[in-house]
């Protein structure tokens, strides 16, 4: 199953002399059963509009193409642009763009997918879920980020990058994604994961994002006395003890072992000071 993709990959690569840059991440998928799998977590029923992140050679856009409306490909490399101009030239409904996903407007699609770039994993997930219109992602992270992503509080990998993710969006696990299901043979293995975004988040982010960036970088602290220190220090007009007693939260319990409700809870009661 590896063997088809990964002459057919180097194939591509050699017909246009192209070199993976390993700065941009560039490792492909040559793994036809990973393959099947990512086509058929999109759900596609023909009629959908689908963002590819990513697009790199075409192996995985040929394959959404076929089954759905429309692919939107974006590619930062030109290099790559234009083997996919060259390969999918037949394809009518697969449209190409050639720039930085990271600083374009999101369009309006049903599905995303992503063969993340671990070097852009962060900002990615999270462009993706700042004014979510799409019913869900299909998304490949490096296997420590999709720990983080998942973690439970007081273990850890449990972070500020885990709350921040956990009050925006569900996620299921797809597929584990071993090094060698990738040419070049990335250092670290992947997993697969499905995003399903949050569309009715009723909550101040600004504040949020501020919140945590500052409690989790003392996350061992015991979390009334950090919370004291950061209301005090951005000026808002709330005893940090009357939100943990009104919540019900035990001024003993370290930031760390603080879920990801408490941490809104908190967010919501500072925003109704303002």
């Amino acid at each position: 199953m590896v063997d088809n993709l990964l002459r057919e990959t180097k194939r591509i690569l050699k017909k246009y002399g192209i070199k993976p840059r390993k700065r941009l991440s560039q490792h492909f998928l040559i793994d036809e059963r990973l393959l099947d799998i990512i086509v058929k977590s999109l759900e596609l029923t023909g009629k959908e509009i689908v963002l590819e992140v990513g697009a790199g050679i075409g192996t995985l856009t040929k394959a959404i193409a076929e089954k759905c409306f429309k692919v939107i490909a974006v590619e930062i490399d030109r290099r790559l642009v234009y083997i996919l101009e060259k390969e999918l030239a037949s394809l009518s409904n697969v449209e190409i763009f050639l720039g930085d996903f990271l600083k374009m407007e999101m369009p309006r699609v049903d599905r995303v997918f992503s063969n993340t770039p671990f070097s852009i994993s962060s900002p990615l997930l999270f462009k993706l879920l700042e004014n979510p219109s799409y019913d869900f992602a299909v998304l490949s992270f490096q296997k420590e980020f999709v720990e983080r992503l998942k973690a439970e509080p007081g273990t850890q990998d449990y972070g500020r990058l885990t709350v921040s993710f956990q009050l925006r969006a569900k996620m299921e696990v797809l597929a584990y994604m071993p090094k060698k299901a990738f040419y070049p043979m990335p250092e670290v293995d992947a997993v697969l994961i499905k995003v399903h975004p949050c569309r009715d988040l009723s909550l101040n982010i600004h504040i949020l994002d501020d919140m945590l960036r500052f409690l989790f970088s003392r996350r061992r602290k015991k979390v009334y006395r950090v919370l004291e220190e950061y209301v005090k220090m951005r000026g808002y007009r709330v005893e940090a003890k009357n939100i943990l007693l009104k919540i019900g939260i035990d001024e003993e319990r370290r930031v760390y072992q603080m879920s990801p409700e408490e941490f809104k809870a908190i967010t919501e009661a500072i925003s109704a000071h303002l």
